[in-house]
């Protein structure tokens, strides 16, 4: 499909469509769940802390439950705030406590669609992707026309690679309903096709439709995602702009405040890039806060707090975000088996662009250039304009003995965001 005629639909769809709701883009998770119902009801209702519009969204939900008992709908709604407090940053008790909800809903209404929904979207932030797209298949067959779960589907095709799968599902999200959830995938499905224009155009789409939305954290969301498109193709300045809107709309968002610190780090302001990624962090703590946070610290002279970020990342790597740790142990050329290890890993869940990029490095940091030369091969059909997937490839190939290819690769990086590079190739 072609994203002209993407872009033509949305826009059409823009003026006569009804006014958005109040879903947004969520993931979910876990594994093995508990059976016992007295557990289950303990997993859902942890402590929840009103810092933010989910977080006291969260306490209302929760008093309901506790107050007027657990009704399959009451259940469904409290999931879905331990989602998107999920969605945020991927804590394990946030997965937990929406995965419980979803299961003590299906035990009061086995055949309830939204509980259903949050099930899948669990799958997915528990990197299930398989597992998530057969749920939602199968669950699409029962009610073809729920908007969130063709939603939850793309997500799914996506990161198992399928870019057209997941362009398909996104144009039927649009056909039901364009609203800020549809637009965002549509905005981040066209930039993945290199159609850099539309995609922004239809991220002013989603921003626009998220104006009308009672909950902030998604409308930072897009802006930040749209801020991260900008950083990618080399424009620091919007990128920051980006990022301030998001934190305008939802003060100490983890991941617009990830966002400013790569900037500064870009600006070679390393304290400021250090407070910034220190400051994301405590809200959400991401393998890849870590990584520029024990960047920030090293270029500052602080061996030992950049030591200590490292440590953090290789943490969370280990237990949440194998592919993040594997492309920093690919790029310092730091235990070149276990970034296969890592990489291969990712490679069974979500086989997309990146990780295949990461993965062809770590192999050749591990002296296995010819596999990784085909992984290279592969990707040369990959048109998004992100300078990670050229410096990967171009490492790959200088590897090889390809100088000419691989330095082309890098050059045509640093012409689009040299201070990235820069991070990335030392």
């Amino acid at each position: 499909m072609r994203y002209s005629l993407l872009l033509a639909s949305l826009l059409f769809a823009a003026c006569s469509s009804p006014a958005p709701d109040d879903h947004d883009h969520e993931p979910a998770a876990p594994k093995g769940a508990a059976t016992s119902a007295e557990l289950l009801r303990a997993l859902c209702l942890p402590a929840a802390h009103a810092d933010d519009d989910a977080g006291r969204a969260q306490q209302r939900l929760q008093t309901l439950v506790e107050q007027n008992g657990t009704t399959a709908d009451g259940l469904v709604a409290l999931g879905q705030a331990w989602a998107r407090k999920a969605r945020q940053g991927q804590e394990p008790v946030h997965v937990l406590a929406a995965d419980a909800c979803a299961q003590l809903a299906l035990d009061r209404a086995p055949a309830h669609p939204g509980a259903k929904t949050l099930r899948v979207m669990t799958m997915l932030t528990d990197h299930r992707f398989a597992a998530a797209r057969d749920a939602a298949r199968a669950l699409l067959a029962e009610h073809p026309d729920e908007q969130m779960v063709h939603g939850l589907l793309a997500d799914a095709l996506f990161e198992l690679g399928d870019l057209e799968g997941a362009i398909a599902a996104t144009q039927r999200m649009v056909d039901l309903k364009p609203n800020l959830p549809s637009y965002a995938r549509a905005s981040h499905l066209a930039w993945m096709q290199g159609d850099v224009a539309a995609a922004r155009v239809i991220a002013r789409q989603a921003v626009s439709a998220g104006q009308e939305q009672k909950q902030t954290e998604p409308l930072s969301f897009v802006l930040t995602q749209t801020a991260d498109m900008f950083w990618y193709e080399g424009d620091i300045a919007g990128a920051d702009a980006g990022y301030d809107l998001a934190l305008e709309k939802t003060p100490n968002y983890a991941k617009a405040l990830l966002g400013k610190a790569r900037v500064a780090f870009a600006q070679g302001r390393y304290g400021d890039a250090a407070a910034l990624a220190t400051r994301s962090f405590a809200a959400v703590p991401l393998a890849e806060t870590a990584w520029l946070l024990g960047d920030a610290e090293a270029a500052r002279g602080n061996a030992q707090e950049a030591a200590d970020a490292y440590a953090q990342l290789a943490r969370i790597g280990r237990h949440h975000d194998a592919r993040t740790l594997a492309q920093y142990l690919a790029l310092t050329g730091q235990e070149p088996e276990r970034a296969v290890t890592l990489a291969e890993r990712e490679m069974r869940s979500r086989p997309g662009p990146l990780t295949k990029s990461i993965y062809a490095l770590a192999l050749a940091r591990a002296g296995r250039g010819p596999e990784a030369l085909r992984q290279v091969d592969d990707l040369q059909g990959v048109a998004a304009p992100d300078p990670r997937l050229w410096v990967h490839a171009g490492l790959v190939r200088l590897s090889a003995g390809e100088t000419a290819a691989g330095q082309a690769l890098l050059d045509k990086a640093r012409a689009q965001n040299a201070p990235l590079v820069a991070r990335m190739v030392r």
